[in-house]
């Protein structure tokens, strides 16, 4: 893609002295406007036209949903700003006008206009996008068996469920399904999926982890597919609390990874799966070692896959990709799959690792036969795992060399769990250097 038609590179002083997030959403309503227009063959080159042309497109199409998008993405523009600015109005003159001319505004043109802009600001709408390898990794993973729906939890855009649909063939008799708390990205992902091609869908602007599940269970038909992408929010804890009764009793309060790993298998029925992305914390933290064994005991775990540092723009934390199924081949019963790709990663932007299309071709060839491969796979047993105490970090179980009989890694048997605090009486007694391990 030519550097003039990504939309990005207009966002320049003028745009730097709008309110906010203004810039972005005026290059997304652009985008969003030439993408209809272009697939319905309507005109359009004047910027003079843009206010209120959203609503006024969408009017023409089926459903309350879509039309309330349109309506809440004109509604975020200040458009009295533009009014007030005639430099900027020449500007968004000439861009319409290039796009236009170019006839470029096709869904795949349109993904990746949504995708530079939500990269280039950290805090777009407080969401962090799912990079688009890690999201072909899951695609092409998740196709390996059938699927009727897709239900893309903490959805932000929809990029990662709309990424599966596509690799599906973009088969019109799979649904699509989102549950996203933030109004304006319900709003955008709404008109990206339509824009898409996707014609079966439903933004629902919910909190994921706010039951009743059940109710949602009965809307829906298996073999439905889970993914969620929700790492950051490892690092906060919530009181349990009556609404969570399957916790009472054996932890006061829980990370919010785990409350949210929790509400999907809720709501997983026999031959659901789910693809979660997850923080090293939620494999290792004796917090949920109650859990990890509970999903062990279960037979839902079909995999857990290490990804590389540096894969996401706005931070480095150290991400796995958990895999679960309800429904599991009998052939892999009481086996877990576990898996690096540390290796396998290049490089792709300034701020942003990408995975290799080796490691992924590997990773997806190996999970489909279950493989054993030195330093990369490993087909665990069930009694392996409880023997490491229930700990899902894959390294430890893809060390190949043998240990001496006198020796044993440090990572194997200790992890840190949080800081330590001591009353400053302490501090005299504290001359030579002390280390203490949660084993």
């Amino acid at each position: 893609m030519g550097a003039e038609l990504r939309l990005r590179n207009f966002l320049s002083n003028r745009y730097s002295q709008l309110p906010e997030e203004s810039g972005q959403i005026l290059l997304l309503y652009i985008a969003f406007v030439q993408s209809f227009c272009y697939q319905y063959h309507i005109p359009y080159e004047s910027c003079e036209q843009l206010e209120g042309l959203l609503p006024q497109l969408f009017r023409q199409v089926a459903g309350y949903e879509i039309k309330d998008a349109a309506v809440t993405l004109d509604a975020a523009i200040p458009w009295e700003f533009l009014h007030k600015n005639p430099q900027l109005s020449d500007d968004l003159d000439r861009l319409c006008r290039r796009l236009s001319q170019k006839l470029c505004a096709t869904p795949a043109w349109l993904q990746a206009q949504v995708d530079d802009l939500f990269e280039l600001e950290n805090t777009f709408f407080g969401t962090s996008i799912t990079p688009s390898s890690i999201r072909e990794l899951i695609a092409r993973l998740a196709v390996q068996q059938h699927i009727s729906k897709i239900v893309d939890l903490c959805s932000g855009t929809y990029s990662l469920g709309l990424q599966v649909w596509k690799e599906a063939g973009s088969n019109p008799f799979i649904s699509c399904q989102g549950e996203e708390m933030n109004n304006y990205l319900c709003a955008i992902s709404r008109l990206l999926l339509f824009l898409s091609g996707v014609r079966d869908f439903s933004i629902k602007q919910r909190n994921v982890m706010e039951p009743p599940f059940k109710e949602l269970n009965q809307q829906l038909s298996s073999p439905i597919l889970y993914v969620a992408d929700f790492p950051l929010a490892g690092n906060r804890t919530f009181p349990i609390t009556e609404k969570t009764p399957f916790f009472a009793g054996q932890k006061t309060n829980l990370y919010a990874d785990w409350l949210l790993i929790h509400s999907v298998l809720s709501r997983m029925q026999a031959g659901d799966r789910a693809f979660l992305i997850v923080t090293k914390g939620a494999l290792v933290r004796q917090n949920e070692q109650f859990l990890r064994k509970y999903l062990v005991e279960q037979d839902w775990l079909d995999a857990v896959v290490k990804l590389p540092a540096g894969l996401y723009p706005d931070h480095n934390l150290p991400l796995n990709l958990l895999i679960c199924d309800k429904g599991r081949n009998p052939k892999k019963q009481g086996q877990i799959f576990f898996a690096d790709l540390s290796a396998f990663v290049k490089p792709s932007t300034r701020r942003m690792k990408r995975l290799s299309s080796e490691g992924i071709s590997k990773l997806c060839n190996n999970f489909l036969h279950f493989t054993n491969e030195n330093n990369f796979s490993k087909v665990v047993s069930a009694q392996d795992i409880e023997n490491a105490a229930y700990s899902l970090y894959p390294p430890p179980y893809l060390v190949t060399s043998p240990i001496l009989t006198n020796q044993v890694r440090l990572g194997d048997i200790a992890v840190i769990t949080r800081g330590l605090q001591l009353p400053k009486r302490y501090d005299e007694a504290l001359q030579t250097p002390r280390y203490l391990l949660n084993i």
